[in-house]
């Protein structure tokens, strides 16, 4: 399993071929969300801390703030 992915990799364009469809977005009980994409892969969680901590505005970043 890899670890945390830098927000950094967002300014990236996608490599050629990927798929950057998404087809649905699941949540994972209450603290987290799994993304489906277009080509069948659906691995990977993504706590709602960490998708705060990607906002660039800056404004979602409290701690304890609800999803």
């Amino acid at each position: 399993m890899g670890g945390v992915p830098k927000p950094e990799m967002l300014d990236e364009p996608p490599p050629p071929g990927a798929s950057v469809e998404l087809t649905s977005l699941e949540a994972v009980g209450n603290y987290a969300l799994q993304p489906a994409w277009q080509d069948g892969h659906s691995y990977g969680i993504y706590a709602w801390d960490y998708l705060r901590a990607l906002c660039p505005c800056g404004e979602h970043h409290q701690e304890g703030s609800a999803p």
